[in-house]
């Protein structure tokens, strides 16, 4: 808070609580801001995580990785998205057969395993934002 007092009298009932909300008011845009910047702070980090481990094989899935941070109404949001590689996240992250279009394989004997690179990335999200959030409580 900007430090900013407020004299009011005892006698004064509508004055208190005009002061009350003001400083109300801007605890809570002080607040909002803080946590709307560890929200993005913690998106990058986790962005971060899931380019450096996303599977790689010409490398261009691990870079298209984006980050779009959003805030409507004192709600924040951070969302981590494969952009160009979109429909290439559920297979890799929690597996699939291998098969061409007539139901044969590619020379590949069994299932592609899991990377559970995006559960992971999450975790180190989560656990960074925790920590964020953490030190100003």
């Amino acid at each position: 808070m900007s430090g900013n007092n407020t004299v009011v009298r005892a006698s004064d009932s509508n004055g208190f609580m005009s002061a009350i909300e003001s400083i109300f008011a801007e605890f809570t845009a002080e607040t909002d801001a803080e946590v709307k910047a560890d929200i993005e702070s913690a998106g990058k980090v986790t962005r971060s995580h899931v380019r450096a481990n996303s599977p790689k094989d010409s490398g261009g899935y691990g870079r298209s990785w984006g980050l779009v941070t959003s805030s409507r109404d004192g709600h924040h949001v951070a969302v981590i998205k494969n952009e160009k590689h979109w429909q290439l996240t559920h297979l890799l992250e929690d597996g699939h057969d291998i098969k061409n279009q007539y139901g044969g394989s590619y020379g590949r004997v069994g299932p592609a395993q899991p990377e559970h690179h995006v559960q992971r990335a999450y975790e180190v999200g989560k656990a960074e934002l925790e920590r964020l959030l953490g030190v100003k409580l």
